[in-house]
């Protein structure tokens, strides 16, 4: 192999003398930048450098605190618990499906991207007033316009598909099927397999599903009629209908998770949802339900529900809310982000988050406690802890955050203009950005931390400081 066909002056050509084992030793001490420049010498220096070993040196040196979160989420498959679940592990195991775990330089230059504010965005028009948004582990985003599903992935329309009803929910098993449930606002829904093939379909119930939640072949959904309802799904085309019980929810915001904590078929219902407090804000009310499944349905001595477990009450109203099993997020209408801790010891406060100047419009949680918020301010922040453990503090000191802004936008737009809808994967953050008053005019923007780099290769965004050694803005101009 002729090593020197890209050889560059920078290294010295007797190098390429030395065994690859001597190579490798000398790599070792390099910083990562240094590391990332060598690689682009020679085909011989590019397979050396890339050697897993060196990069997980590199990242367990620069991100001590990392490690700890990579090994936890990554690799470990725990039995149930309070914190954890088969389910929630299976996500994040399918969420690092695009960075292989085992990649160390991938995961380092991810790392590194987000501390650096480097990002590659793409973005396209949805001209369609949508209803409803959700993503899958899989990069799929499913849109809801009316009674049409847009299916995105990667910055792009890949299909669409129409209903005969209004969608008024969509929710998404990242499972091995990768089913979407799709609520209509008729009371039914449809399972639909990542194949674009049906496989199951309930009857009307003519009361809208508001929330809903799909895990294997167990439905939760939550309608307009404060109604809880169980399915279990168990063959294609075919539905059963489980229990049916009221919930004492207000009319505010609703979000139900659900998932399995054992492979018998017992499953984990967790509802939140807000309710007006007199004589001005919200309280959020948390109920966690047990149910036990099998081939041959749901029996009423398998439902086991919880004890009601009451936040504290805030004087502000409730814009939406999202629950990630041990964490709930609150979004507020006086520009704050709450965040909550739900375990063995009670509830408590993690964190207030400030720094949205107008109202927060939607929030998401990832597993490892990071947060997203959209707003109308035509911001999105990303707020992560300090440390991988949360703290009772009231306030935001202990918490990190980027701020990404669009510079290229007309900041002359309607009033209403601004972040719909928002969800946060460990490369990507993915939102929709509403520019007209009607709705009608929407753009899907994705911010990749992904994107390859090499010392001396400018990319699109620039790092500005936002007033504190713990906050960043990122501006891009597409």
């Amino acid at each position: 192999m002729n090593n020197s066909v890209i050889m560059t002056a920078d290294i010295d050509p007797t190098l390429l003398l030395f065994s690859d084992e001597i190579l490798f030793l000398i790599l070792s001490n390099l910083d990562a930048r240094s590391l990332a420049r060598i690689r682009q010498a020679c085909r011989r220096f590019r397979t050396i450098g890339s050697d897993r070993q060196l990069w997980k040196g590199q990242f367990v040196r620069s991100f001590p605190s990392k490690k700890h979160d990579l090994e936890e989420s990554t690799f470990t498959s725990d039995e149930h618990s309070t914190l954890t679940s088969p389910t929630s592990q299976r996500r994040k195991r399918r969420r690092l499906k695009s960075v292989d775990a085992s990649d160390w330089r991938l995961l380092y230059l991810l790392q590194h991207n987000w501390g650096e504010g480097r990002c590659s965005i793409s973005s396209f028009s949805l001209p369609y007033r949508l209803s409803c948004v959700n993503s899958a582990a899989s990069g799929r985003v499913y849109v809801a316009s009316d009674n049409h599903l847009l299916i995105c992935k990667d910055g792009a329309l890949i299909s669409t598909r129409d209903f005969r009803a209004s969608i008024s929910a969509v929710a998404v098993d990242d499972g091995t099927h990768e089913r979407v449930l799709i609520c209509l606002e008729d009371g039914s829904f449809k399972a639909v397999g990542k194949d674009g093939k049906d496989h199951a379909e309930s009857s009307k119930t003519n009361s809208k599903i508001i929330a809903a939640a799909i895990c294997d072949d167990m439905v939760v959904t939550y309608d307009k009629a404060k109604h809880l309802n169980i399915y279990n799904i168990s063959a294609p085309g075919r539905t059963r209908r489980g229990l049916m019980l009221p919930s004492s929810a207000g009319v505010g915001p609703v979000a139900i998770h659900l998932d399995h904590i054992d492979t018998a078929g017992t499953y984990r219902i967790v509802l939140a949802f807000s309710v007006k407090t007199f004589p001005v804000g919200h309280q959020i009310n948390l109920q966690q339900f047990i149910v036990k499944s099998t081939s041959s349905g749901m029996a009423s001595d398998d439902f086991v529900p919880g004890s009601l477990v009451s936040f504290p009450s805030v004087f502000s109203d409730v814009e939406c809310l999202k629950i990630s099993p041990p964490h709930v997020v609150v979004a507020h209408k006086d520009h704050s982000v709450r965040v909550y801790t739900h375990d063995e010891d009670g509830v408590r406060l993690s964190g207030v988050l400030h720094g949205h100047t107008s109202t927060v419009t939607c929030v998401d949680i990832s597993e490892n406690g990071k947060v997203v918020s959209g707003g109308l301010d035509r911001s999105i922040r990303v707020w992560e802890p300090s440390d991988h453990h949360f703290l009772p503090h009231e306030s935001s000191p202990s918490w990190k955050v980027t701020t990404l802004r669009d510079v290229g936008w007309d900041m002359n737009l309607d009033s209403r203009a601004g972040f719909v809808w928002a969800a946060l994967d460990d490369e990507k953050v993915l939102s929709v950005f509403q520019t007209s008053d009607d709705g009608r005019d929407n753009v899907m923007k994705v911010w990749d931390f992904c994107d390859d780099w090499f010392p001396g290769k400018e990319k699109s965004c620039d790092s500005l400081s936002a007033g504190c050694s713990n906050s960043r803005t990122i501006e891009v101009r597409a």
